[in-house]
């Protein structure tokens, strides 16, 4: 499953991106080090897709991850994505060790 991610302690550059993208904030986990709150926004799926493809033109730092994570999503989920091939099993592992090099996780729908 794609998910897309944004952590900040500013709430009000939350509130922008929630006013451009919709979702919802909610306060994240703090850690030891960390004592400021810390906002989060989660989007999954295929809102995650269209927001990686709006904002891919102005990315930097994490342009390569955004174009691994689109290209997966335009090759392992063409037709049903309720069966899971052999062929889309290949697919999802070359993603998976190409992810991996990025330092990155990638979880199937099914757990595997």
């Amino acid at each position: 499953m794609l998910e897309v991610i944004k952590r900040k302690d500013d709430y009000e550059s939350m509130e922008f991106i929630t006013a451009v993208f919709g979702g919802k904030i909610h306060r994240a986990s703090r850690s030891r080090l960390n004592k400021q709150d810390i906002w989060e926004i989660k989007y999954a799926s295929e809102k995650a897709y269209a927001i990686l493809k709006q904002i891919y033109p102005y990315l930097k730092a994490q342009k390569r991850i955004a174009e691994i994570c689109i290209e997966f999503q335009d090759k392992y989920w063409e037709g049903t994505p309720m069966k899971v091939s052999p062929a889309r099993k290949v697919i999802g592992a070359k993603y998976a060790t190409l992810l991996r090099s990025y330092h990155l996780k990638w979880r199937s729908r099914y757990g595997k």
